[in-house]
């Protein structure tokens, strides 16, 4: 999550894991409730005192942060959802699955239970404060009321419709329930997100500059930076999710796009990139020798021959065999022809189907029909 951390338990068989960047904002947390709030509304109790209920609203708070993903986890498990951990961090905590729900209606169930959840602790810590008042317990009841207001702020803050946040994930599962698209559900409820993160950065330097809160200015822009530093990651991943859903379902054909002429072997390299030039196919062209396939020349490897010897030297001598390169099958899918693509010096493949070869495929072939998929689909 950040710079690593420890496994400490396994609570109902899920694993939690604190980040290193839990123990300082353990330690802050109590250095700000020992030194300024808990002082500001008990103002006669001893400093040890202080010290005792700042770490115990700490410790406490990130047990409600605890219960509020355990809700989660629990519920994503009941709807078929492996959980792989949960983490607690700088902001709170995350419950980690294995993979998407399935259903607008699962992502809704397993989000909303979140915030209900704090709602519920909230509850039971007013009640808990207001018990022990009225039995004369002060210092059981300021710390019970801290915990309540801030499980309320937590449930308040997260049910903002700004992804991640979990009133984000609602809002997704709203839109996706909507569209019929988790991808477009993704992205909307995404694009709110990044706003708030950056609005909320703004309104933390507002603080900072002109309201003279520099503390929690700097909290608020922190936070909102991270924010919409977590929205943005989340659209990039919902567009590599998409385009490996799409290089999985596309055949190795469809990078191929118009597929030039052959050409002869005895044409000269100038001859061959003047027509490929005036063609604007690929970046690769069937060699032919009496109307036989016999290799394939790169047009980035013809353009290495410069000034005059363009004339002089035949597509043959710069072209590579076909015994040199790997084939596909037309029906291969793209994520397939990708990956030999990649294991390919130059990258590049034959494309064949039973009527015979149809052209040469490239790995810049597949980056141009992901840059068109992208901006056609996307």
């Amino acid at each position: 999550m950040w710079f690593g951390g420890v496994e400490v338990a396994r609570i109902l068989g899920i694993r939690l894991r604190l980040d290193w960047s839990w123990f300082f904002v353990l330690v802050l947390l109590t250095w700000t409730f020992a030194t300024f709030d808990f002082p500001l509304r008990a103002p006669d109790l001893e400093p040890t005192a202080y010290w005792s209920l700042g770490f115990a609203a700490a410790l406490l708070l990130f047990v409600s942060v605890l219960i509020h993903e355990l809700a989660h986890a629990v519920t994503a498990r009941s709807r078929g959802i492996p959980v792989e951990r949960i983490t607690l961090f700088i902001f709170g905590g995350v419950a980690e699955m294995r993979m998407e729900a399935r259903r607008p209606l699962d992502e809704f169930l397993l989000t909303i239970v979140g915030p209900l959840a704090s709602l519920a602790l909230a509850g039971a810590f007013f009640g808990l404060g207001r018990g022990a008042a009225a039995l004369g317990g002060e210092t059981t009841a300021l710390l019970a009321t801290t915990l309540g207001q801030l499980n309320l702020i937590l449930a308040v803050f997260n049910m903002v419709p700004a992804f991640p946040l979990d009133g984000g994930r609602v809002l997704r599962s709203v839109l996706w329930k909507l569209t019929g698209s988790l991808s477009r559900a993704t992205r909307w409820a995404a694009g709110v997100g990044r706003l708030f993160g950056w609005l909320l950065v703004g309104w933390g330097a507002w603080m900072f500059v002109v309201h003279g809160a520099p503390l929690a200015g700097a909290w608020a822009a922190f936070l909102g930076w991270f924010l919409a530093r977590a929205a943005a990651g989340a659209i990039e991943h919902n567009r590599l999710r998409d385009l490996q859903a799409s290089l999985t379902t596309y055949p190795a054909t469809a990078a191929l796009g118009r597929v030039a002429p052959p050409v002869a072997e005895a044409a000269t390299v100038a001859e061959l990139i003047h027509d490929s030039l005036l063609s604007g196919a690929g970046d690769a062209r069937l060699v032919t020798r009496n109307g036989s396939p016999v290799g394939v020349v790169l047009l980035a490897e013809a353009a290495s021959v410069r000034g005059t010897r363009r004339d002089a030297t035949r597509v043959l001598e710069v072209m590579r065999r076909l015994d040199e390169l790997p084939r596909l099958p037309g029906g291969t899918s793209l994520a397939e022809a990708a990956d030999a693509l990649l294991r390919v010096d130059g990258g590049a493949a034959i494309v064949e189907t039973p009527a015979g070869i149809v052209g040469a495929l490239t790995l810049s072939d597949v980056e141009r029909w992901v840059k068109r998929f992208e901006t056609l689909d996307g």
